[in-house]
């Protein structure tokens, strides 16, 4: 499971690593070399964007771009799973379910699962606490819309028996701890590599995915750095697998590109670098010690170059297609009033700028957040692939139409008027704006505190927590803390 806040920088060397192969073993020291780096040059071969029936296609309608990865094909599927199983259960219950409502199951159609869908993803634009409330009569409380498409009764045992493979298929020796949902992982995926070609930057990172019980996996994501489009997923189960097979397979067809790939610490090696330097992929990131990195920091053996830089702490990176420079930038520091000015090796400064694909995904999708409680971690799943396809769908709606807006960006409150089984599907997620922006007390921030206010002094603009950060603030004529 994963928790929320888990950006790393630069500076962050304190990962605990799970399920991780061997560390390298040390680095003969006559390899490396401290003069002379000069990192190879690979060009940029790619052309990104949409591709395939992505960039065939000629729509402004949000919705024809979520069935690019949300097919009829893909629901007709799950509409099959789903009615296969209900029947399996009801045959093995039959007699001892308590539960009356479940011998009333009919099978559910393919436009059945649109409206189900539908209304599925609209609960992330629509909040409220329980799943009973959106077909609430309380004048209060009511949002007709949802009667009007689908009974609470019967949208509760879709959600029941919805369903992705064939338990009975199963055979006895598969081991397979995705089985469950593999059907789906993989048609997706596979759309996701074939809809949209990234563009010169990318990062690997682990998917956040909210689950209070315990996965045997984890979910590494390959994203574009600029529009965040999740271009492949890897579950990461650790028996049999090893880091570097993961990266290579995350990578695809992209090898041979000219890509340059950012990674964090849990990945990265010397071997890798330049393994993946072979397969023409730059590589750029943190570095954990034991790595095959030499004794001595800056070093480089002609095809990687690892340093050692002191922030907070001791920072060490790896790249194969930065030089040994500075740069100059602009950054917040406690007990000053704007930003100052200072250096950092230009390695660090473009890997925060380009790590936080995975993040900016996961922030995004986690604004319209559809998923539901569940006791079964399939469901979880699913719907977090349905929530990074319509994001994906997003980045090319806009990648096809730069001048056109989501639906709920231009008018918040318009109803969904048209064919359920349609337009349903339209989820097409702007970030919100908060209704009331915050920003850091003034005074807080010099105690070195990070807390936020939605108040400011009305004469001189400060943002300040209304009470004693108020009268403290004006209390000097210069305030210190």
């Amino acid at each position: 499971s994963r928790g929320q806040g888990r950006r790393r920088g630069a500076g962050d060397q304190e990962r605990t690593p799970t399920n991780q192969p061997a560390a390298a073993s040390g680095s003969d020291d006559r390899e490396w070399h401290e003069i002379n780096w000069q990192p190879k040059n690979i060009n940029f071969t790619a052309n990104p964007g949409p591709v395939k029936d992505a960039a065939a296609l000629d729509s402004d309608k949000p919705a024809d771009y979520v069935q690019l990865f949300i097919s009829d094909e893909l629901i007709q599927d799950i509409v099959d799973q789903t009615n296969l199983y209900a029947n399996q259960y009801i045959q093995n219950e039959k007699g001892n379910s308590p539960h009356s409502r479940i011998h009333a199951w009919k099978p559910v159609t393919v436009s059945e699962m649109k409206n189900f869908l539908g209304l599925f993803f609209l609960t992330g634009i629509i909040r409220k606490h329980d799943i009973e409330m959106y077909w609430s009569t309380e004048e209060m409380l009511a949002t007709p819309y949802f009667n009007k498409v689908m009974s609470r009764n019967r949208f509760e045992i879709i959600w029941r028996f919805l369903h992705f493979s064939d338990n009975k298929a199963r055979p006895a020796n598969d081991t397979d701890r995705l089985y469950k949902v593999l059907p789906v992982l993989d048609y997706l995926v596979s759309k996701f590599r074939e809809m949209y070609q990234p563009s010169t930057n990318i990062c690997i990172d682990e998917g956040m995915l909210l689950w209070r019980g315990h996965l045997a996996f984890r979910s590494y994501i390959l994203c574009d750095s600029d529009t965040w489009y999740c271009y492949n997923m890897k579950p990461y189960c650790g028996e049999g697998a090893a880091l570097e097979d993961t990266v290579i397979h995350l990578l695809d067809r992209l090898a041979g590109r000219g890509y340059r790939l950012f990674m964090d610490n849990f990945h990265n090696s010397v071997a890798l670098s330049k393994h993946l330097l072979d397969l023409k992929i730059h590589v750029c990131g943190t570095l954990r010690k034991n790595k095959g990195e030499p004794p001595r920091i800056m070093r480089h053996n002609d095809s990687v170059m690892v340093l050692a830089w002191r922030d907070k702490k001791i920072v060490k990176m790896i790249t194969t297609f930065h030089e040994n420079n500075m740069e100059d930038i602009q950054v917040w520091q406690r007990g000053h009033k704007g930003k100052v000015r200072v250096q950092k090796p230009a390695c660090i400064v473009e890997y925060n700028k380009a790590m936080n694909g995975v993040d900016k995904l996961d922030q995004n999708i986690v604004y319209y957040p559809f998923v539901r409680k569940s006791h079964k971690w399939t469901k979880k799943f699913v719907t977090y692939l349905f929530q990074i396809s319509l994001f994906n769908a997003f980045v090319i709606y806009k990648a096809k139409n730069p001048q056109g807006k989501s639906p709920y960006n231009t008018d918040p409150g318009r109803r969904l008027d048209r064919n359920i089984a349609n337009h349903a599907l339209v989820p097409i997620l702007p970030t919100p704006k908060k209704q009331h922006p915050t920003r850091r007390c003034r005074v807080c921030s010099r105690k070195g505190l990070r807390r936020e206010t939605s108040y400011c002094c009305a004469g001189c603009g400060v943002p300040l927590y209304f009470g004693e950060c108020y009268t403290l603030y004006h209390s000097k004529a210069h305030y210190q803390a």
